[in-house]
């Protein structure tokens, strides 16, 4: 599966802590205050070697201080699990807020926009919020597969075949359970969510 977003865990008091060194780090050597592995000092040299700019390598400090553990990948139809999910009037008010991450830049920054790697933050309160949400709208009790009506003939069912075949990714039902052990994991940790561009 081609992940077109990765979904974290975010430890978003650390970036409460953290933001006002983020807002000002305008230079290598305020990045570099802020350094504390390999993988922030290789944002602070790319800065200093002029590959990257002020507001990418802001997100990629904040990706890298504060996103936390293994991501849920989601690929570019995962909008439109969202949106099955959103369709459900108990589990509407959660699943906008999470698509919001996902589309509008929820929660970020004057000093980490425009969104780019990091496209969206929920605080720990919205992902309880999500959490309660995919839970009230029944998510977990996903419907049973009809079964499938075979339509087109012989062609019709060599290209379903050659579709099932070649595609790899995660099956929907799988996302939405992944899903929710990820924002289990979260609220249980008192911890919010990012939504990163792979």
């Amino acid at each position: 599966m081609d992940a077109y977003w990765n979904l974290y865990r975010f430890d978003y008091s650390r970036f409460v802590m953290l933001l006002p060194s983020v807002r000002s780090a305008l230079d290598p050597t305020a990045f570099a205050s802020l350094s504390d592995s390999q993988e922030t000092d290789a944002i602070v040299e790319a800065l200093v070697e002029g590959d990257i700019e002020v507001v990418p390598a802001r997100h990629d400090l904040v990706i890298s201080l504060c996103c936390i553990g293994e991501p849920l990948p989601c690929p570019r139809q995962f909008l439109k699990i969202l949106q099955k999910m959103r369709s459900n009037p108990r589990s509407e008010a959660g699943m906008d807020i999470l698509a919001d991450a996902f589309a509008a830049g929820r929660n970020l920054e004057a000093a980490l926009r425009p969104p780019g790697r990091l496209a969206g933050l929920l605080t720990p309160a919205e992902t309880a919020d999500v959490y309660a949400s995919y839970w009230k709208g029944g998510a977990r009790g996903l419907p049973q597969r009809r079964p499938r009506i075979r339509r087109g003939g012989l062609v019709g069912a060599i290209g379903g075949f050659f579709r099932r075949l070649f595609d790899r990714g995660l099956a929907e039902d799988e996302l939405r359970r992944l899903l929710g052990d990820l924002l289990e994991e979260a609220v249980e940790n008192g911890e919010g969510m990012a939504v990163v561009l792979a």
